[in-house]
């Protein structure tokens, strides 16, 4: 993979946690 589908990866679960925390909200 190159370095930026990694950090898209790494940054994908953390939106992810935003969104649900938000949702929770």
């Amino acid at each position: 993979l190159h370095i930026v589908e990694q950090s898209l990866w790494k940054a994908v679960p953390h939106y992810l946690r935003r969104v649900s925390s938000s949702l929770k909200k």
